[in-house]
C-alpha cells in the first residue's frame, strides 16, 4: 500500500514538527488547514496543501481521497472541536479503507474539563465507528512559549494553582511516535496509549527547575483565564466571540485547582524504544536556544 497519509490542523504544535519526519520516512504528505497559504507547509515537506474546514463533509472527504492514513489533529478549546472530529470519523467510515490515527488527550474521562469531555465524545465514537483506529493520549505539551517567557522576564505565569501539576509530553517524542504507528499500520490497531515523556511536576517546581537552568530566580504570577487569552488573542480578542474559549479554559482552571493530572512513562518509552526526553532536559534545550 503507498504511505499516503492527510495530517489535520497541519499548521499546528504537532503538524509542523510531524511533516518533516513524515516525509523523511517515505510518506507522502497532504497537510490540512483551515486558513490559506501553502509556502511553509511545502517547505516542511508535504506534497500538497488543502486548505479545508475539518467540520465540513465536503472538505474532509476531498483531503482524504487516495490515502490510507489520516492523522486527526483537533484543535483543543475550538468550538467546533467536536464536529471536526467526527465529520473525519464519518468520512473515514465512508471511505471504508482508512487507518484514523487520533491525537485525544491523557485522562479523557476527566468530564469537568470541557476539552477532554469533546475528546472523550470523539473518542467513543471513533471505537464504534468500525474504522480501523489508533487512540493517542498526549499530556500538556513541552512548549517553548511559556519557557520563553519565563527565560526573558524571570516570571513563570499560570492560570492555575502552581502547587498542582501535570505530566508533561514533548513533542519530539509524540511525533516519533506517530511515524512509528503510521509506518507499522496493522500493530496499532484498536490501541490507545498514553504518551507521557515525564512525570508530573508542580509549576512551583518547574519553575525551580528553570531558576536552577537559568542561574537566576524564577517568580510564579497567577493570571485569570481571560487575561490569559488576551495573551493568546493580543488585539482580536473579544469576550463576546469566545465564550466557548473562556467557558473551556475556566473548566480547566476549576479543575487543575484541585487535581494532579498524573502520567506514566512506560508506554512512550516502549513505543520509542529509549528513554523520552524529560523536563529538565528540555528546559536546558530551551535555554541553550534562547541563550545563543
Amino acid at each position: 500500500m503507498e504511505k499516503k497519509i492527510l495530517v489535520t490542523a497541519a499548521g499546528g504544535n504537532q503538524g509542523k514538527i510531524l511533516i518533516p519526519k513524515l516525509a523523511r520516512a517515505g510518506f507522502t504528505v497532504r497537510a490540512m488547514r483551515f486558513s490559506k497559504g501553502t509556502d511553509d507547509l511545502l517547505a516542511l515537506g508535504a506534497s500538497e496543501v488543502v486548505t479545508g474546514d475539518a467540520s465540513n463533509p465536503g472538505d474532509v472527504e476531498r483531503a482524504m481521497e487516495g490515502v490510507s492514513t489520516v492523522y486527526h489533529v483537533g484543535p483543543t478549546v475550538h468550538p467546533r472541536e467536536k464536529a471536526m472530529g467526527l465529520t473525519v470519523i464519518e468520512a473515514a467510515q465512508k471511505a471504508g479503507d482508512k487507518h484514523l490515527v487520533y491525537s485525544s488527550t491523557m485522562h479523557a474521562a476527566t468530564s469537568e474539563m470541557i476539552p477532554h469531555r469533546v475528546k472523550n465524545e470523539i473518542e467513543e465514537q471513533l471505537i464504534q465507528s468500525g474504522v480501523d483506529f489508533t487512540i493517542l493520549k498526549p499530556s500538556g505539551y513541552m512548549v517553548p512559549r511559556l519557557l520563553k517567557s519565563a527565560f526573558a522576564t524571570g516570571t513563570l505565569h499560570v492560570f492555575f494553582d502552581p502547587a498542582r501539576g501535570q505530566a508533561k509530553t514533548n513533542l519530539g517524542d509524540l511525533t516519533d511516535v506517530v511515524v512509528k504507528i503510521a509506518s507499522e499500520r496493522e500493530r496499532h490497531f484498536a490501541a490507545s496509549y498514553e504518551l507521557n515523556s515525564d512525570k508530573c511536576y508542580s509549576v512551583s517546581e518547574i519553575a525551580e527547575m528553570i531558576s536552577q537552568v537559568t542561574k537566576s530566580a524564577i517568580s510564579i504570577q497567577r493570571i485569570g483565564v481571560e487575561q490569559l487569552l488576551q495573551a493568546m488573542y493580543g488585539s482580536s480578542y473579544d469576550p463576546d466571540k469566545l465564550r466557548y474559549e473562556i467557558e473551556a479554559f475556566q473548566s480547566m482552571a476549576n479543575w487543575c485547582d484541585k487535581h494532579d493530572l498524573l502520567g506514566n512513562t512506560n508506554v512512550m518509552a516502549w513505543l520509542l524504544g529509549r528513554p523520552p526526553v524529560t523536563m529538565e532536559a528540555y528546559i536546558r534545550q530551551q535555554w541553550r536556544i534562547f541563550s545563543r
